[in-house]
């Protein structure tokens, strides 16, 4: 009787979660061995987002830290998760390593396998001085703005902290203060000692 039992128990299939069936790899009637898939489950209620981070910047990534992040379709919705874990190892032919985000979907909005943008908040500062990614210029291991001072083009040697490439700013950590006027994008022709004309302040 108890193999009667056990038999007909594993003639019965059992989810370990509660989630819904993403995929079906056997038809009704095929044979299926004992450590055969049967079925995908997932859990929507959860998702864990990997997130590929430059070697650069893993020191600073900790676990509990805050991800913000879009995914396309979604218009101007943000979404946001929790840094919960961090690969051991870079990821072959790349210097960048897989981090796991725990991502809330309570309405079920986000899909398992989609595609998503966004940034690790490493650190929180109330102001800083920060420009756009497009005003630094490189020669030889230094980094400068131009910026106008009474008229004229000057090259100012600047030090950078932390970036953010999904707004395309920088913070400056060093040879700026507020206030100064930087160009925030590269124009031909423009150097440094050029003179610059600005236009009136408007009412």
């Amino acid at each position: 009787l108890d193999i009667a039992r056990r038999a007909r128990d594993d003639a019965q299939v059992r989810s370990p979660i509660d989630g819904i069936i993403s995929k079906r790899y056997v038809q009704v009637g095929e044979k299926a061995a004992p450590d055969m898939a049967l079925f995908a489950v997932v859990d929507l209620s959860r998702l864990i987002l990997e997130a590929l981070v430059p070697a650069s910047d893993i020191p600073r990534v900790q676990v509990g830290q805050g991800v913000r992040f879009a995914v396309d379709g979604f218009d101007q919705r943000g979404f946001t998760g929790e840094v919960v874990r961090i690969n051991p190892a870079a990821e072959a032919g790349s210097r960048a390593l897989i981090v796991y985000v725990a991502v809330a979907n309570a309405d079920g909005a986000l899909k398992s396998g989609m595609y998503a943008t966004g940034g690790i908040t490493l650190r929180t500062a109330a102001q800083v001085p920060a420009v756009p990614l497009a005003a630094l210029r490189s020669s030889e291991g230094v980094t400068s703005v131009l910026r106008i001072d009474n008229g004229k083009i000057v090259e100012q040697v600047v030090q950078t902290g932390l970036r953010n490439e999904a707004e395309g700013m920088v913070e400056i950590t060093g040879g700026l203060t507020p206030g100064m006027q930087v160009l925030a994008v590269r124009l031909d022709g423009i150097k440094a000692g050029s003179l610059v004309k600005l236009p009136a302040p408007k009412g």
